[in-house]
């Protein structure tokens, strides 16, 4: 993949792009770690949904995956972005919910969350529950073919 080709792409039309589904790439393949969320994410100021998934094959995202994540979604909010939904496809990692709150704070205008075959563990209902409780505008919450897992 040439990032280089999609980050062009993005400086032109990126006001235009208001949804967006990223395959997380295993960050072996990737020289860059997964910096390219923090280059790409802030730049698209209309972005209404972002959908996030894997393929069966990837390596989890990990913690360093959500933090280049979590810097995306703040420097997307400060540019004056309001992402309305967010939707992840596939378990990201099994512990996510330790990433998965501080990711999401920044994204204060949230109305719908979709988690769709996701190993939910305790730590990751733990994150939702309390994005559930502090964000007021959350109006959906999908879980289809997730399973609760004992994690």
């Amino acid at each position: 993949m040439n990032f280089e080709v999609i980050y062009e792409f993005i400086k032109h039309f990126g006001d235009e792009i208001r949804t967006l589904k990223i395959n997380l790439i295993n960050k072996k393949s990737l020289k860059s770690n997964h910096y390219w969320l923090m280059a790409v994410i802030p730049k698209l100021k209309n972005l209404k949904i972002l959908k996030l998934y894997k393929d069966h094959d990837s390596s989890k995202f990990g913690e360093d995956g959500f933090k280049f994540l979590s810097k995306a979604f703040a420097y997307f909010q400060k540019n004056g972005g309001k992402l309305e939904k967010l939707e992840i496809l596939r378990k990201i990692e099994n512990q996510s919910g330790d990433y998965l709150y501080p990711c999401l704070k920044s994204l204060p205008d949230l109305q719908s969350l979709s988690f769709n075959y996701f190993d939910l563990s305790t730590i990751n209902c733990k994150a939702i529950g309390k994005v559930l409780s502090d964000f007021k505008f959350i109006r959906e919450l999908n879980l289809s073919n997730s399973s609760l897992g004992s994690a």
